[in-house]
């Protein structure tokens, strides 16, 4: 037959404490539900620069209409960080989901670490800061005609985007060498 003991008082107070720290990954939950509602409202944003663009696309020139597709680009790179911090975010720290395995099609999902969301993070904010970089080109001549700063601007905004590509190369090396140290144990 199998003893029961009686736990003690500070053994029942550490039981208590951990189960309130494990369960408070719950607590996340409305943050996530907040990011849902936030990319519904980004969405109506994104339609209602679609619409603008397709409203002035006939008096465009080429190099405006490039400007603006890369702006909806943006909006939808931004859109997809979005998802993969609810997603990977939910998934790592809240709760798996149960989704049906047929609809598992996203084949990043349920796989990812902390690390690895993070990773990802970095190349998709790598690709926004790229399309950001490449739209300033597109205007460059608008900058430097508008702007008395427009050349520290274009300047600050390179140093930004190689510190942002130098950060994520980081990471990603980071996370290869984690890779094989745990690998090797």
């Amino acid at each position: 037959m199998r003893q029961v003991k009686n736990k003690s008082f500070k053994t029942k107070c550490e039981d208590c404490l951990e189960y309130l720290v494990f369960n408070s990954r719950w607590m996340l939950v409305p943050f996530f539900m907040v990011l849902v509602l936030g990319l519904v409202a980004y969405f109506v944003h994104y339609c209602l620069f679609f619409l603008s663009f397709v409203s002035q696309i006939t008096t465009m020139d080429s190099g405006e209409t490039l400007v603006a597709l890369l702006g909806l680009v943006d909006k939808v790179l931004i859109a997809s960080l979005v998802i993969m911090v609810i997603i990977g975010g939910y998934e790592s720290t809240v709760s798996k989901l149960n989704i049906q395995e047929e609809d598992r099609k996203v084949s990043w999902l349920g796989k990812l670490d902390s690390t690895g969301i993070k990773v990802k993070l970095a190349l998709a904010i790598v690709a926004i800061c790229s399309v950001h970089l490449l739209r300033i080109f597109m205007n460059i001549d608008v900058i430097l005609t508008a702007h008395s700063n427009g050349t520290t601007e274009i300047f600050w905004t390179i140093m930004v985007h190689i510190t942002v590509v130098l950060s994520a190369v980081l990471m990603a090396t980071m996370e290869n060498i984690n890779k094989r140290n745990n690998k090797d144990h």
